[in-house]
């Protein structure tokens, strides 16, 4: 929808909504939701764990010693094909003001916001995949303002800014597709584990996201994006040269874009007793390069 607020003001608004349907899974022939056992096991102790710290966590499965190490037949159809949804469907706004109060200025402002829902939820084999099956990202905008005006001498500045949502941190979750921010490996020597006899799991370890990603708090921080160019017009006999100049900034508060998603118990420190220190979780694993970036460019312009 465009719609003008006041001469040479104008105001953009549009809703989207996009849905992915016909998901396929894989399916193993040779076992079913019923060759799986459950157990629970006790959680790590740690803040971000939230309620979820050092208590019993359930929902957990084990395949069947009789079907563990079987060849796999596997096929590839469609989620339809099985009980549960999967779908993944995005629903966002746009908003942007245009503004031309003179000839020789310009100025752009708005925001989009939106979020997706993801669904993993079809009953294909190990009953696990349907924890925390669902995913709803929370609603985060991307502000951006543009402007530019032109001197006399023929002579531009222009210059964007941005704020950029992180994005969620993505890792192997509940199902493929979805979003993990803890997982935990289990393993028979894990504290309160009730399955009552060895992993048999090829590898003997399993694992387990503890918290819905949902209402997981912890994302990367936004990234502050400012472009600001120059342009100087030039004419050299009969051809106009166009000279640019541009600076670049990139500022991202605390600087955490990819951290670690699995929940890793290491050696327990003296100090951190009764704690269980997980020295990986939550680790940078890399940090956005930040600063400033200056770049000269010439440019002929022909007529």
């Amino acid at each position: 929808m465009q719609q003008q607020l006041l001469p040479r003001v104008s105001l953009d608004v549009g809703y989207f909504r996009r849905t992915f349907s016909n998901q396929t899974v894989t399916d193993n022939l040779d076992v079913t939701p019923a060759d799986y056992d459950q157990f629970c096991f006790t959680a790590p102790t740690d803040s971000r764990l939230g309620t979820v710290s050092g208590s019993q966590v359930c929902g957990a499965y084990d395949i069947k010693p009789a079907k563990a190490g079987l060849a796999s037949n596997q096929i590839v159809t469609f989620a339809k094909n099985y009980a549960g949804d999967t779908s993944q469907t995005f629903d966002g706004v746009d908003v942007n003001v245009n503004a031309r109060p003179t000839g020789r200025l310009f100025l752009q402002a708005g925001f989009s916001t939106g979020r997706t829902d993801t669904k993993n939820c079809a009953q294909v084999d190990n009953p696990q995949t349907l924890r925390f099956c669902e995913v709803r990202q929370p609603v985060m905008g991307n502000y951006r303002v543009s402007g530019g005006y032109t001197f006399p001498w023929e002579i531009q500045l222009s210059g964007v800014f941005q704020s950029l949502p992180p994005d969620p941190i993505a890792g192997t979750g509940a199902a493929a597709g979805s979003v993990a921010v803890a997982n935990y490996t289990v393993t028979n020597a894990t504290p309160g584990l009730t399955l009552g006899r060895p992993i048999a799991t090829p590898g003997g370890s399993i694992t387990v996201p503890l918290i819905d990603p949902s209402t997981y708090p912890d994302y990367g921080d936004r990234v502050n994006q400012v472009d600001l160019r120059v342009t100087k017009g030039v004419r050299v006999g009969q051809i106009p040269r166009r000279h640019h100049g541009r600076l670049l900034q990139h500022v991202q508060c605390g600087a955490r874009p990819d951290l670690h998603d699995d929940v890793r118990p290491s050696v327990v420190d003296a100090a951190d007793i009764p704690a269980v220190r997980f020295s990986e979780a939550r680790r940078p694993i890399h940090v956005l390069s930040g600063g400033r970036k200056a770049r000269v460019r010439r440019g002929v312009k022909w007529q």
